[in-house]
């Protein structure tokens, strides 16, 4: 576009931009490659976009910026300036008419804007009338969202210039991301299609990849970085990672047109890459579909074996060695990052690093475990083995990460692992004897308390610690609603053995520990997300409940495990009192003693009925005749009812839409009976004390 037109779109002293500062870098191109015009010109303004010029407007530029400001070009020609200045979008529109400079390259990427509303609003902002229009790009595309991640592979037979980019590798065979391009119409069009996932990641680290390695510390803060993703990624709904992208790039001289263009194409739908037209100009793609687990435990299982090979040691300021680079590209692609930077380790290679152990055997890597259910047409199946990988320790770091969320999660985990392990604390993954404490929770860290040691734990890499702790026996399992853990009596990654009760290293005194947690109740370290603690729970049970059949409340306390097993059908309050009861009561008994209770009680309940203008007789009726029927949400008034009418307390505890727990009671505080219950989300399950539970 010409400087007029950008002045249109800007006009304003308020919108700035800054003058640039680095050179780029650009893929150098040929004659007639797409973009080739402007392959020699200069990066010389950002904001949220990108301003290129032709280099040889660049002096006169900042002769005319001078006579507003001192700002001095770089003596490099493809650098713009040195520092960081800002200039109003005027005074950028002035020199640039001085300069002579008639033509702009305008460059804005990740709007991701609906295109109809883009064209409707105007926001189609092209310079129709300059010579250089033909030359607009434009990037076209539609997002299909799914709970499952969809990942894609050249079929046999691709075309020439199609690349692939394997991401959670190696357990996804090759399947990842796909560049391809295709010519419909005698029109060119560069294709991506990639799984939403990628997105998701860059929303929370848009710089994994990261410069090149120089040194070691630099390849442990990459891993680091990539563990704190893998844990990050275990916290967001399905929803939001699962689902793929399929985008067109096109020249054409207004958005207008080329939508135009790409309506006429079959290209944005998925079904046409599946199943191409037998011209055989068309690249075939074939398609994988996985879960999140299937995600989590590649990753885990990478983490873990670059952990036991003890990959990253040596000193920070030592060159990285082509290993330890290798392993950093892999652990990055364990998880869905590649974007073609670094090569990570072939498929097909059987001594790879994560391949091969001590003893000189060849070890297995996990393979993606298929949804079991898909909805018809989104993908094509493929025969997967859904065997997960050789080490418990994926298996319970996954559930770790799926129980213990956000900041009351990992307070309530680290609470657990203090009480339980035999040494009073979380022993240092160099010495037993020594004991991690929690430095920081922007971000979470946790730091040995020995000065000599200050061995330090992000949150991704503290997890793992505690799950290998589970696994090696040394918290016990049922605690965080495990079965029995089988594993090694001692950790992998620890030079200290573990010692008798007899033999066990008391921890420190407080006056030797660095940032010491405050020895108060547990009530206080959880202070504001639980209100009260109900009694024991006394249920019909006399063979008590599997743990494979509950899961663990993450920051309950006392620690409680609720079922899955109330059917989400209006009548699960009263099922989970039916089932807590005991046979042979069953939801509509229960829904029917609540009624007839209130019924014969209705002084009691008829003060907290809304009235209308039907009077308050009519109004109680009308409630009692609604609240009968199969299917309709019980409220307090119910929970009361039953209190009264089993003689018992009910103790329910509750989830905030921000996260956090507290109880409610309903009931006498003089009946010894109690029920618990679970509700989030307007569901009710039963709830379990640790008591009621059983190791199967």
């Amino acid at each position: 576009m010409s400087p007029d037109q950008f002045y249109r779109q800007f006009n304003t002293p308020l919108a700035l931009v800054r003058l640039s500062s680095h050179a780029p870098r650009i893929n150098r191109t040929k004659p007639g490659d797409r973009g080739h015009e402007f392959s020699e010109w200069l990066l010389l303004a950002e904001s949220c976009y990108q301003l290129w010029i032709d280099p040889i407007h660049k002096d006169r530029f900042y002769v005319e910026l001078k006579t507003f400001r001192t700002i001095n070009p770089a003596q490099n020609p493809w650098v713009s300036t040195y520092g960081s200045a800002y200039i109003p979008i005027p005074v950028l529109h002035w020199c640039l008419k001085k300069s002579k400079c008639t033509t702009i390259r305008y460059k804005a990427y990740g709007q991701k804007m609906e295109l109809g509303l883009a064209i409707s609003m105007g926001c189609d902002a092209t310079d129709n009338y300059h010579p250089m229009a033909h030359l607009n790009e434009w990037d076209i595309g539609v997002t299909y969202q799914s709970p499952h991640i969809i990942l894609f592979k050249p079929g046999v037979g691709h075309t020439k210039g199609t690349t692939h980019y394997p991401m959670i590798t190696p357990a996804s065979r090759g399947f990842g991301s796909i560049q391809t391009s295709i010519t419909w119409n005698d029109t060119l069009y560069k294709v991506k299609i990639y799984p939403r996932l990628v997105h998701v990641i860059k929303s929370f680290n848009s710089r994994l990849q990261g410069e090149v390695l120089k040194t070691l510390r630099g390849v442990r803060r990459r891993a680091n970085a990539s563990v704190n993703m893998i844990q990050t990624l275990s916290q967001v709904p399905a929803t939001e990672i699962g689902g793929f992208r399929i985008e067109l790039s096109i020249q054409a001289p207004t958005l207008d047109i080329a939508r135009q263009w790409v309506e006429n194409t079959p290209l944005l739908d998925i079904g046409f890459w599946i199943n191409p037209t037998a011209d055989g100009n068309s690249p075939r793609v074939n398609i994988m579909t996985t879960t999140q687990e299937g995600l989590l435990l590649n990753a885990n299982w990478i983490v873990q074996r670059a952990t036991s090979k003890k990959v990253f040691q040596g000193t920070d300021a030592h060159k990285p060695t082509n290993l330890q680079r290798q392993v950093t590209a892999d652990i990055l692609a364990s998880f869905g990052w590649n974007a073609g930077r670094y090569r990570i380790t072939k498929l097909d290679d059987k001594t790879a690093w994560y391949r091969t152990t001590t003893d000189g055997l060849v070890h297995p890597s996990p393979e993606l475990p298929q949804p079991d259910q898909v909805p018809a047409g989104s993908h094509r199946r493929q025969p997967v083995n859904t065997k997960g990988p050789d080490t418990s320790v994926g298996q319970v770091l996954a559930h770790l990460n799926k129980n213990f969320t956000g900041d009351g999660g990992t307070k309530a985990l680290v609470a657990i692992l203090r009480k339980h392990h035999p040494l009073g604390y979380i022993p240092c993954q160099k010495d037993q004897s020594h004991g991690y404490e929690i430095w920081g929770w922007q971000p979470f860290r946790m730091r040995c308390h020995v000065r000599t040691c200050k061995n330090n734990l992000n949150l991704g890499n503290s997890y793992i610690w505690f799950a290998d702790l589970i696994v090696t026996g040394q918290v016990p399992a049922h605690l965080f609603g495990l079965p029995a853990v089988a594993g090694p009596a001692q950790p992998t990654t620890t030079n200290t053995p573990v010692q008798s009760k007899s033999q066990m290293v008391k921890r420190p005194a407080a006056s030797q520990l660095i940032h010491r947690q405050p020895n108060t109740s547990k009530a206080l370290q959880f202070k504001g997300a639980l209100q009260g603690v109900p009694p024991t729970p006394a249920t019909h049970f006399t063979d008590k409940i599997p743990f494979s059949k509950v899961e663990l409340v993450p920051g309950s306390i006392p620690p409680a495990y609720h079922t899955s097993w109330t059917a989400k059908d209006g009548n699960c309050m009263f099922q989970a009192i039916a089932i807590g009861l005991g046979p042979p009561k069953e939801a509509a008994d229960v829904r029917r003693t609540a009624i007839r209770y209130m019924g014969t009680h209705t002084e009691n309940f008829m003060p907290f009925i809304e009235v209308g203008p039907e009077g308050t007789q009519v109004a109680f009726k009308n409630y009692l005749s609604k609240m009968s029927k199969s299917g309709e949400w019980g409220d307090d008034l119910v929970l009361t009812a039953l209190c009264k009418s089993y003689k018992l307390r009910i103790s329910v505890l509750k989830r905030r839409p921000n996260g956090t727990l507290f109880w409610t009671h309903k009931g006498d505080a003089d009946h010894p009976k109690c029920l618990w219950l679970y509700l989030t989300n307007n569901h009710y399950e039963n709830l379990y004390s640790h008591k009621q539970l059983q190791v199967d």
